[in-house]
């Protein structure tokens, strides 16, 4: 099969642009949004991670956040938010109180974790498949203590201790 360096480029740029959430201004100039991979799929609805990632930058304290989606049973995912806090420990409180009056519930990161700084890629961007995998390692914790209350729950046994 004989090469066809141009159809490859035209290709490769069509996929890339895919990917890329993007802005045509009324100049024609466009701006880059986000990362298609960034969006969450909160109960049927797309969410835009960076969305929420400028609500929580408003809030005072808060250095840096990325947000990333964990599984949910009923919601399928759910936001999930990663901060740098400038030493206040009430940050996670503010964080969920600003997001909670300026986007819609469903938006609202169901956890905050205040960490001292996030993963990046050698290109020095912030690596949300390693935040993914926190989320994710937690969201299987939650579900296993659930399974172990619901077991307990029903135990054959009929003992009470």
């Amino acid at each position: 099969v004989p090469a066809r360096p141009d159809r490859d480029r035209r290709s490769l740029r069509r996929r890339r642009l895919v990917q890329d959430r993007r802005h045509r201004h009324a100049s024609r100039h466009l701006s880059f949004a986000d990362r298609s991979k960034d969006m969450l799929k909160v109960g049927g609805e797309n969410v835009a991670a960076s969305e929420i990632e400028r609500v929580i930058l408003t809030v005072p304290g808060v250095v840096e956040a990325a947000v990333v989606a964990r599984p949910d049973d009923w919601l399928d995912e759910v936001p999930v938010a990663f901060v740098i806090a400038a030493g206040d420990e009430a940050v996670p409180d503010r964080v969920r109180a600003a997001c909670a009056s300026m986007v819609a519930d469903f938006k609202v990161p169901r956890a905050v974790y205040v960490v001292d700084e996030l993963p990046r890629s050698t290109l020095r961007k912030v690596n949300k498949v390693e935040l993914r995998k926190v989320a994710h390692s937690d969201a299987d914790r939650a579900a296993a203590t659930r399974l172990w209350i619901e077991e307990a729950k029903t135990d054959p046994s009929g003992d009470d201790e």
